[in-house]
């Protein structure tokens, strides 16, 4: 019986340690690569196909990242807008709680959040990668799904989902959580759009 198998894996992977977890023959590799670096996807099909003696298929992750980006753009746009509005703190929405003492600038709008911009922070383009990643696994059967992703939040977006899910889905990185965090990161955290949408998003579309 052939295990049809998907590596999930940006240019960080760890491709030995998949090499090492799976079977050497009757295995049909798909690698969905969720970077831009062809130097680390060919590494990792050449590793491949000197273990399985097979060449994986590799999935067009750019393509269907851009059309989702394209799909969900307007929705990314007006949540934030939504965000700034809703009373957080004591009554106070984000707007009026970064208002500088006896001034009537708001910090929020030197964000870059505030800018509603899908190009200048990544959060946006990590939110589309999540959920390409689960468009791709949804739409398609697999008898092994592996993730291997390095960006930490990405990859704990992924584990809690498939965990609440309760699907079968192995994570082969592990990074190593920062455990000294000041203020600055503290609320650079707490306006982390990504988090945010990650949450939001998977409410609306009932993921």
């Amino acid at each position: 019986m052939t295990l049809k198998t998907l590596y999930v894996c940006d240019n960080k992977s760890n491709i030995e340690l998949f090499i090492n977890h799976i079977e050497k023959t009757n295995t049909k590799i798909t690698i969905c690569p969720i970077t831009t670096d062809h130097t680390a996807i060919e590494r990792y099909t050449d590793s491949i196909k000197n273990h399985t003696g097979e060449n994986p298929k590799i999935i067009d992750f750019a393509e269907i990242f851009h059309k989702k980006a394209f799909d969900i753009r307007e929705d990314f746009i007006k949540l934030i807008s939504d965000f700034s509005d809703k009373q957080l703190f004591n009554g106070k929405n984000i707007k009026t709680f970064l208002t500088y003492p006896k001034e009537k600038l708001s910090l929020w709008w030197l964000s870059l959040i505030s800018e509603k911009n899908t190009v200048k922070r990544d959060s946006f383009n990590n939110l589309v990668k999540f959920l390409t990643i689960i468009d791709t696994i949804k739409n398609n059967s697999y008898d092994e799904i592996i993730i291997d992703v390095s960006y930490e939040k990405l990859f704990a977006a992924l584990k809690k989902f498939f965990e609440k899910k309760k699907e079968d889905v192995e994570f082969l990185h592990h990074p190593k959580k920062n455990q000294k965090i000041n203020l600055q990161k503290k609320l650079i955290n707490f306006l982390n759009v990504f988090n945010l949408f990650i949450n939001v998003f998977l409410v609306k579309i009932n993921m």
